[in-house]
């Protein structure tokens, strides 16, 4: 009896020590796998061993990351709980605010993303959550001088942070969709790359929707080209130029062959930038050869010609079509567009039935989108099928 009891102390004693050499990878794994089998009392009790390891680690990231998570859970298991554990994050903001500034930003715009979101049933929720996000943001220069790096994996750099030499600013305004705070620092400290993309963000968020789009003296044509003016030596400026096709390729008053010509200038000027294959699929299918064909009757009376209409037709030299009599009664039922159906029908085909005619196209411009039409000579009484072919 007393060898077990010293194994059980020499166990709890070991505990902790194994609970702090588990890596936080194994410990979030743990969570995902909780997650996975619905079982949130095992999700939370990994999440405090997470909370445990990082605040004697300090590290503020997975601490910060963890005490949302097992709010939330809390929330989940006890809806009431949820207003609790923000007090909890607030009484942190309150302890952090003079010791650790930084960290005490990071809580707030924690809160400020859960008043926006996850508590809908609050009527001032969206002043609470301006609120804290403010507060997140008020000591831009502090701020800036802080890696986001820092507080992983609960803020994790984006793409383009390089642009915002990874500061824990940028990620903190962009939670805040704070760009005004954002671009007036990054306007001051000389920092062109972010200044342009703050810029845009603010210039999109200004925007205003409507039924009907038009490019001609259009506001925010003028704020996108003022700022590709400005800021055109710039790679990040194909943002800009990606953002400009966008509306324009909306409007009503933009020809197709006046989004080609921005094409090939965005793609001339910009063509390295990473993002750069959007405008290339765009121009892609622009141009990508295509018909619609429609049957002005599906049903005809014997030797009376038919028409087909072709209201679109594009950078196509021509298009062939066959029609075959079959050899199948009305009462079978078929779907041409069925690859098996189809098969089938071609089976059926009358041997010697089968007349074609080709149609040719002038193109002048890949793009053109060209109107024509067929005739079909009066048929003899039966079913036929109509199949097209593009050379």
């Amino acid at each position: 009896m007393r060898i077990f009891k010293i194994l059980l102390i020499q166990i709890l004693l070991i505990m902790p020590l194994l609970v702090n050499a588990q890596s936080y990878d194994s410990l979030w794994k743990q969570v995902d796998e909780a997650v996975e089998k619905v079982l949130p009392q095992t999700e939370m009790q990994v999440l405090q061993r997470i909370i445990s390891k990082a605040t004697n680690e300090k590290a503020y990231g997975q601490l910060l990351k963890a005490e949302l998570t097992n709010a939330f859970v809390q929330a989940y298991i006890t809806p009431d709980s949820l207003m609790p554990a923000i007090a909890k994050l607030d009484e942190k903001i309150t302890k952090t605010e003079k010791t650790d500034p930084a960290m005490a930003a990071v809580y707030c715009s924690v809160l400020g993303n859960i008043y926006k979101s996850h508590i809908p049933n609050i009527d001032d929720r969206e002043t609470l959550s301006k609120q804290y996000f403010a507060r997140s943001l008020a000591d831009p220069k502090m701020l800036a001088s802080h890696q986001a790096s820092a507080f992983e994996p609960m803020i994790e750099k984006g793409i383009d942070s390089k642009y915002f030499n990874h500061d824990l600013l940028s990620v903190l305004g962009f939670e805040a969709e704070d760009y005004q705070t954002l671009h007036d620092y990054y306007l001051q400290a000389g920092n062109r790359e972010a200044t342009l993309i703050t810029a845009l963000r603010l210039i999109q968020q200004g925007r205003s929707y409507t039924a009907h789009q038009f490019f001609k003296d259009s506001k925010y044509i003028a704020s996108l080209d003022s700022l590709i003016a400005e800021y055109h030596d710039l790679p990040v400026c194909a943002e800009v130029a990606m953002e400009r096709y966008n509306y324009m390729s909306a409007c009503e008053d933009v020809s197709v062959a006046e989004r080609m010509a921005y094409l090939d200038k965005a793609l001339l000027e910009w063509g390295n930038w990473k993002r750069m294959n959007m405008l290339r699929n765009e121009k892609a299918q622009l141009i990508q050869p295509m018909f619609h064909a429609q049957l002005e009757v599906s049903q005809q009376r014997p030797h009376i010609p038919t028409k087909v209409q072709l209201p679109q037709v594009r950078n196509i030299p021509s298009l062939t079509l066959r029609v075959s009599k079959l050899n199948i009664t009305g009462d079978e039922e078929y779907n041409p567009y069925d690859k098996e159906h189809l098969k089938k029908l071609k089976q059926k085909i009358i041997a010697g039935s089968t007349k074609e005619q080709k149609k040719s196209f002038t193109i002048v411009n890949d793009y053109d989108i060209l109107k024509d039409s067929l005739t079909i000579e009066g048929l003899p009484i039966g079913i036929y099928l109509l199949e097209f072919a593009t050379e």
